[in-house]
């Protein structure tokens, strides 16, 4: 009987040396760096302290084959990503060539004019300066990644990039994307008389850091004097159905973005009447609310209300202005997102004026706005990193990270 052939795994793909230049010169070029006065020693030095940036994978299995070949083609298509920002076009990917490009010549100077430490620091500061940006970009593509697919009713998942040097000597970068799966965390919970599946809330930090969610909940019929208590955050299947119809023309990745970017940081909850509301936003223009409920050491969502609903502040003024019920607001469709996006100012201006009398005069700010993923992460690609920066958690580009050898 024959046996079994051992599979070879599969080495790294590397560009040949030519395109390899081509594209160092090409990212350098676009950063505005002079590239006309390298020389042909630095130029070997270029291609022998190449970084290696590998796909990305998952040491501990838990993710299936399919999904993980997602999220290879996600961050390669977010590296190679044109974005814009103070009037120069780059891509991710441009930075790491550029640390390249910079730490060759570092390696070259150092050599050649050992006694220039001025120079030579400068050089080397721009490069390490490069390198943050980098480890800024590269960590956010893949923070970008892992929230589109995490949700509190599959799994959430936690990444961070392995560093290693494979040669002190020359200075060779080589970087492995690490993505695990997080399992999700579910209970059975009589409400109401009902019995109902909820699952707790998490959040993602760099760094291969979650944590499930705890929000500081103190009740507003107490004084105010009294400890707030944390309690744990969860929700039930229900609002996030209620969410993605209201939410009509999102997709399932940027529901789980609204759910990430909502519950991770200042969970807000307001009374209205008798009910307990945490105000939903997009695009930072309100649109909703969850409805929650303190249950013993839990705080459970409940639903998603659009912010037309009766039993919002909002919807209950625009019932006292227009006397439309629940039923009416269902049958006019004017508890979806596509009816604001879509809403003609020009042609129904006495709806617009009735809107804004009720407060939801912010409404008419989603008409300039796109709901695809893409577009919702890349507006909030500042806060992203921003998040990234305050958790502590995401790879900074330290002093000791890169060091020079002459």
């Amino acid at each position: 009987m024959a046996q079994n052939k051992r599979r070879k795994k599969a080495p790294l793909q590397q560009c040949s040396k030519k395109e390899y230049f081509r594209k160092v010169f090409q990212a350098a070029d676009s950063m505005q760096l002079d590239v006309d006065d390298f020389t042909s020693e630095e130029k070997q030095l270029l291609y022998h302290t190449r970084p290696k940036l590998h796909q990305v994978v998952n040491p501990d299995k838990t993710i299936s084959p399919t999904k993980l070949n997602r999220f290879k083609i996600l961050i390669r298509e977010l590296n190679n990503k044109i974005r814009t920002a103070e009037g120069i076009s780059f891509k991710t990917i441009d930075f790491i060539y550029v640390y390249a490009f910079m730490n060759a010549k570092v390696i070259y100077l150092v050599n050649q004019y050992p006694d220039d430490q001025k120079a030579n620091k400068r050089l080397y500061e721009e490069q390490c300066e490069m390198l943050n940006d980098f480890y800024m970009c590269y960590a956010t593509d893949i923070f970008c990644t892992i929230i589109r697919y995490s949700n509190p009713t599959k799994a959430y998942y936690s990444a961070h990039v392995e560093e290693n040097y494979t040669n002190q000597y020359n200075q060779s970068l080589e970087l492995t994307p690490k993505i695990c799966a997080v399992p999700i965390r579910k209970k059975k919970y009589k409400i109401k008389g009902q019995i109902r599946t909820i699952y707790q809330m998490g959040k993602m930090y760099g760094n291969n850091q979650f944590e499930w969610i705890s929000v500081n909940y103190r009740n507003p019929d107490l004084n105010i004097s009294s400890v707030a208590p944390k309690l744990n955050l969860y929700i039930q299947t229900h609002a996030i159905k209620r969410m993605s119809e209201r939410l009509d023309i999102t997709d399932e990745q940027s529901i789980n973005f609204f759910l990430w970017k909502n519950t991770c940081d200042n969970f807000e909850i307001i009374k209205h009447k008798n009910t307990l509301l945490a105000p939903v936003k997009i695009y930072d223009i309100k649109i909703g609310y969850f409805v929650v409920e303190p249950i013993d050491d839990m705080l459970i969502i409940k639903t998603f209300l659009f912010i037309t609903h009766n039993c919002t502040p909002e919807g209950d003024k625009l019932k006292g202005l227009t006397g439309l019920g629940k039923n009416d607001i269902s049958y006019w469709k004017i508890d979806r997102l596509s009816t604001f996006v879509n809403l003609d100012e020009e042609k129904y201006p006495k709806l617009m004026q009735l809107f804004t009398d009720a407060g939801m005069q912010d409404l008419a700010q989603l008409k300039n706005k796109y709901f695809d993923i893409e577009s919702i992460q890349d507006a909030n690609l500042d806060s992203l990193r921003e998040y990234l920066k305050n958790s502590h958690q995401y790879k900074n580009a330290k002093e000791e990270d890169v060091v020079i050898h002459a």
